[in-house]
């Protein structure tokens, strides 16, 4: 008999059909609030979608999905293994052959999504998704600017079961470097140099060093990671023109965590008129 092939998708807020390349994803909850809480639960991870292969099952689409979806929700998003049904199977029946809830329940912390609902902004997540997973697979395109080892360092970020800071500190001032350093093949000239100057080619207002806003800074960020990557210290203590500074990892490490995602968005070549690109600072993230 025909069949085709289906796998549950876990955490993941969708109130409308989702077509990509690869996958067809159909909601289980169409009512926003039911969708929202359901993703939202940071204990546990609930049913809330069953996505169906379109062609033949693809360890690395589903691999790339996965991970999409984990960045587009900025919280963990998981998806079952990938089960084949007899073509006589209901639609309506599908959603029942995968269990409500996963087994493992890890902490989904996050910081809020990275593209906006799709009960208030229809087309954001189908065009984001589509956008990259082309770009995830385009080999041309990751050697250029290194977007795919960038954007899966940020993504296990998300997956860690106890996301300590020094590991997703390390992990978004990775995903930076290697955004920096690739496209100009330069591996040891000044990260804050060389990360302030794409920033700012993506229209972020950022500086190599500001001592007005030290939030703006990259050198900032840079020293915070000195401090933590080679003493194992939450505290930068240093001396700038004479006068003794202090910084404190608590103090920045989440505008680093914001502004990485939406620095992966603008190399991707994403758009959105209802982001607010200064969110990382102003947490305000739509227009």
């Amino acid at each position: 008999p025909c069949v085709s092939y289906y796998f549950g998708i876990y955490g993941f807020e969708i109130t409308r059909p989702i077509l990509t390349e690869h996958f067809s994803l159909l909601p289980r909850f169409t009512a926003f609030a039911e969708a929202q809480g359901m993703a939202a639960d940071g204990t546990k991870f609930h049913l809330t979608a069953v996505g169906m292969v379109n062609d033949q099952p693809d360890d690395e689409a589903l691999f790339n999905l996965t991970a999409a979806l984990t960045f587009c929700q900025q919280r963990w998003v998981a998806a079952s293994q990938v089960v084949s049904l007899p073509d006589a199977v209901e639609a309506s029946e599908v959603m029942g052959q995968f269990p409500a809830l996963m087994s493992i329940a890890p902490g989904r912390g996050s910081h809020g999504e990275a593209i906006g609902s799709d009960t208030f902004y229809p087309e954001a997540r189908s065009k984001f998704l589509n956008l990259c997973m082309g770009k995830l697979a385009d080999k041309t395109f990751n050697d250029a600017t290194g977007f795919r080892p960038a954007f899966f360092r940020h993504v296990e970020s998300w997956r860690l079961y106890n996301p300590f800071v020094d590991l997703t500190y390390y992990l978004d001032f990775s995903a930076l470097e290697i955004l920096a350093r690739t496209p100009q093949n330069n591996r040891r000239g000044s990260i804050a140099y060389l990360a302030a100057g794409l920033l700012k080619k993506h229209g972020f207002d950022v500086k190599i060093n500001d001592t007005t806003d030290r939030r703006r800074g990259i050198q900032t960020y840079a020293h915070l990671r000195n401090a933590l990557f080679h003493n194992g210290e939450w505290v930068a203590s240093f001396e700038e023109n004479k006068v003794p500074v202090t910084l404190k990892l608590s103090d920045y490490e989440d505008k680093l965590r914001r502004l990485v995602p939406d620095l992966l968005l603008r190399v991707l070549g994403y758009e959105d008129d209802h982001i607010n690109w200064d969110r990382w600072l102003d947490c305000m993230p739509w227009k």
